[in-house]
């Protein structure tokens, strides 16, 4: 037998996908094996580019016949299972046939591995999650798949042995996109019922229906699974942590947190050696006013990772988005919402520094540190935080400049792009406010036409660059700044807003968010004039009260608490700024104010869960009383929770 490894892949309309999983693989596989399902596009096409061996197989609702159909042509001394819109890592593709050669095959012994899905295609904060999967196994040992949807391998003896090894496959199919065009939910489902109907549904087959119902959006059902997984499956199968964590997951998002809880506490914490039981009593902690605790269990979350890296261990039990990512920007919002903004800067840096291409991140933190430290000390730190390694990283940083529009940083970066780097009309709208310049203002807005309505920065730089030189031009060329029948009411509130023509009350509250968000790009310019004049046009309770909590947002508090003070002289603070005063209150020991703001806070809005726990620490006598009553009759099932317990009680 002189082939190594024999790959073999199932596929029907793959024609999106199929040429990079075949381009990952080809230098790996002695053999490509192709069973084409049905395809209707040049799936079959594009396979022959790659192998001779292509083959039909008249679909009949079960993977596992498909499976081992494909086995069946196979003549490498090992096979590797992979899907069309799966890829194996470049970093990864010499360590396989190193691998083989060294393993010893065994008719009982599987081989497990990890599938790194990608769940979004957003370019500036990529989400990626994991799962096991057992794909490579030897051939020539009786070895075949069985169920007819999510299939398992098994032996001539039944059950297999699995190895884990520290190779990846990476895995596209459940990018949005591709799951709206493909309608994997409807199929799946479709071979679910039909499962359910014949009485074959396992505990593992349960486990994947939740899978599935989640991916769909039916929480409950998936509940309803995951629950009957567990019930009837083994804690010992390398699913079930992957199970449990699902359930505790949806219930947190049902708020049911009494039952998300007692299943951290009593199932969870058989693996209180990975961060993921940190981070849930974390969230619950958090989610509950306990900031505090919340703070401790995800800084504790975090160095259990660091520790299990430290000795050569599993980093994380089952997504690796536990083992720092999620604990850090939860950190970074605790740290902001306590008042400790060193460390939530600091935490910001550990993200970037773990991702420099994290722009929720890099956003965030340049928009602070533009507030609180001179262009030379943040230009800086940011030398010495980032690794410009290519032209991405570099137009990363570069398009976050323009979007808050300063023009130190957006300079610093310019220079350093390549001469011929093409710029968008999109970028050169805002490097125009930037700089200050009507002409290449006019030009970018002037082409502007097609692509206008991408996204609501472009439209708030059009808006406010028409304020700042009362351009009425190149409004009228381009067209309505909002979509819809709405639009020409927007445009016709800008030429009010210019020509000083009286606006009514309803039309401000209208068009609130624009014109806040107008506001806050003329104050990113430094427009102070006329930011002051729109402000004074368009005074209104809604816009202060977003503007007031942007600039407490950013750390602008002696900005923030003269619009505060404001809006308290006439009794129009809303409940987010209510918020925000009665936990800076708190947070500086001023607990009468704190107290009175966070009951008002309260009073409009009793499910703000989170404002209880602060007010009834800095409460006593009847007033203490009276909140814990109003908590345990919002939320009687949490008092079942052992930290609320204690405290309510």
């Amino acid at each position: 037998m002189n082939k190594l490894l024999s790959v073999c892949m199932i596929v029907k309309d793959e024609e999106a996908v199929l040429s990079q999983a075949l381009e990952s693989i080809k230098s790996v596989a002695d053999e490509i094996i192709i069973v084409d399902t049905g395809s209707t596009d040049k799936t079959k096409e594009i396979a022959a580019k790659y192998t001779e061996q292509v083959y039909d197989f008249e679909w009949c609702n079960d993977f596992a016949a498909a499976r081992n159909y494909s086995i069946q042509f196979a003549k490498g001394q090992w096979i590797l299972i992979m899907d069309a819109d799966e890829y194996l890592p470049n970093h990864q593709i010499h360590l396989w046939r190193d691998l083989l050669k060294k393993e010893n095959p065994h008719k009982e012994l599987v081989y497990t591995l990890m599938i790194v899905n990608h769940l979004d295609d957003r370019k500036l904060n990529h989400q990626i999650s994991t799962a096991p999967v057992t794909r490579l196994f030897p051939n020539y040992n009786g070895i075949k798949f069985t169920n007819p949807i999510h299939e398992q391998l098994v032996g001539k003896n039944g059950m297999l042995q699995s190895k884990l090894i520290e190779l990846n496959i990476f895995h596209s199919g459940y990018q949005q996109s591709i799951i709206e065009s493909k309608k994997k939910h409807e199929r799946n489902m479709y071979i679910f019922n039909e499962m359910q109907k014949k009485g074959e549904m396992s505990a593992y087959d349960y486990f994947t229906l939740g899978n599935q119902h989640a991916h769909g959006g039916e929480e409950l059902k998936a509940i309803e699974c995951f629950n009957i997984a567990l019930e009837r499956g083994s804690d010992t199968s390398t699913w079930h942590p992957f199970c449990l964590m699902g359930l505790i997951t949806l219930y947190i998002r049902q708020d049911m947190l009494d039952k998300s809880w007692d299943l951290i506490e009593t199932k969870l914490k058989k693996f209180a050696d990975y961060p993921e039981y940190f981070v849930t009593r974390g969230i619950h902690y958090e989610t509950l006013g306990y900031f505090k605790e919340a703070e401790e269990c995800y800084e504790k979350g975090i160095q259990c990772a660091e520790k299990n890296a430290k000795w050569s261990r599993e980093i994380w039990l089952t997504d690796p988005k536990f083992a720092f990512y999620l604990p850090a920007y939860q950190l970074v919002n605790i740290c902001f919402r306590l008042n400790k903004e060193e460390r939530a800067v600091y935490w910001l840096t550990k993200i970037i520094k773990s991702n420099q291409r994290d722009g929720e991140a890099l956003l965030r933190l340049l928009e602070w540190l533009l507030h609180h430290e001179t262009i030379e000390d943040i230009l800086d730190m940011l030398g010495r935080t980032l690794e410009l390694k290519d032209n991405y990283d570099l137009n990363l940083i570069y398009k976050i400049a323009l979007s808050l529009c300063n023009k130190d940083i957006i300079d610093h970066y310019q220079n350093l792009q390549p001469k011929d780097s093409p710029m968008q009309w999109t970028d050169q709208l805002r490097l125009g406010l930037a700089n200050k310049d009507v002409n290449q203002w006019f030009e970018a807005a002037s082409n502007l036409k097609d692509i206008l309505r991408e996204n609501i920065n472009t439209k708030i730089a059009l808006a406010a660059g028409f304020i700042i030189w009362n351009n009425k031009i190149v409004i009228d060329n381009s067209g309505y700044i909002f979509d819809g029948e709405e639009g020409p009411e927007f445009n016709e509130l800008l030429y009010n807003l210019v020509d000083d023509r009286e606006i009514t009350t309803e039309m401000i509250a209208k068009w609130s968010k624009e014109l806040f968000l107008i506001c806050k790009a003329l104050f990113q310019l430094k427009q102070f004039d006329d930011y002051d004049r729109l402000i004074a046009k368009v005074k209104h309770p809604k816009i202060t009260n977003m503007l007031a909590n942007y600039f407490y947002k950013v750390g602008l508090y002696e900005l923030a608490f003269q619009y505060y003070s404001s809006l308290l002289s006439t009794n129009d603070l809303d409940v987010i700024s209510l918020e925000n005063l009665g936990l800076y209150m708190y947070n500086h020991g001023q607990h009468e104010d704190s107290i009175e703001f966070l009951r008002e806070a309260l009073r409009k809005d009793p499910k703000r869960r989170h404002l209880y726990y602060p007010l009834i620490l800095q409460a006593s006598g009847s007033i203490r009383e009276e909140y814990i009553e109003k908590f345990k009759n919002e939320f009687d099932p949490f008092l079942s929770i052992k930290f609320i317990k204690k405290t309510f009680a």
